[in-house]
């Protein structure tokens, strides 16, 4: 099911409210254009998180310059009953790009190498934006916002646990949520959600662990299914660093 060719394009299928298509790879743009001479689908006209809409032959849809994959990629979201059509004109188009499918678990293992994270796993009520190291998203000179007071004293409190991204040294399994984090003897967090990295063929896994283990660099070791391996916290994104693909 997974067949994900980052050198051609890649074409995935999720569900929604409408229906979400997932265009990725480095001749995405080329693809797309290619269906819809009477848009524009150029860096200039539709750069990166950019959000417009857009005709593929006779299907209108939303389409959005973003995605979990880390590639230059577009959500196209569908009508229903324009589905599939698009998928139609997609697949067959596609034939001359090398157009390949990929699915939601290649999806997890590209963006746990560009340091994404999910909603309701990596990113918690428990743990507030400076605990999640989304600080620089939170703008504390402002005068006032939901919930300002209540960061104020957690900031002055200090975080009880720091989010950190880890390559976990394990050739057979990768680490799963809930899966604890120890240095030494010590007990000091826990696995939010791992995988395994197929383009920078690492182990990889996002974790809350206490501040004083968070450096780049720390050693620590995990417990996967009852025997305990290597970690070391690493730069949360492992690929393309610079967002110089996802910008085309």
């Amino acid at each position: 099911m997974i067949a994900y060719k980052p050198d051609t394009v890649s074409l995935t299928e999720m569900t929604a409210s409408h229906t979400i298509l997932v265009v990725a790879g480095p001749k995405s743009r080329e693809l797309l254009q290619s269906l819809s001479p009477r848009c524009d689908w150029s860096k200039e006209a539709m750069p990166w998180m950019s959000v417009q809409e857009k005709t593929l032959g006779h299907a209108k849809m939303i389409a959005m310059s973003v995605s979990f994959s880390g590639e230059l990629a577009y959500e196209l979201h569908i009508p229903n009953e324009q589905l599939y059509l698009t998928w139609k004109q997609i697949t067959e188009a596609g034939e001359s790009f090398g157009l390949g499918l990929f699915g939601l678990y290649a999806t997890e293992s590209m963006r746990l190498e560009k340091g994404y994270r999910h909603w309701k796993a990596d990113l918690i009520y428990e743990r507030n934006p400076l605990e999640s190291c989304l600080d620089r998203f939170v703008n504390l000179e402002k005068p006032d916002f939901v919930g300002k007071g209540a960061l104020l004293e957690e900031q002055a409190r200090g975080p009880q646990k720091l989010f950190v991204s880890l390559e976990v040294d394990c050739d057979f399994a990768p680490a799963h949520s809930g899966d604890s984090i120890y240095s030494g003897d010590a007990l000091i967090g826990s696995v939010t959600s791992g995988g395994y990295g197929h383009r920078v063929e690492k182990n990889l896994a996002y974790a809350f662990i206490d501040p004083e283990f968070a450096a780049v660099g720390t050693e620590l070791s995990i417990d996967l299914l009852g025997e305990m391996h290597p970690v070391k916290v690493i730069e949360p994104a492992q690929y393309d660093p610079e967002n110089a693909l996802v910008r085309g």
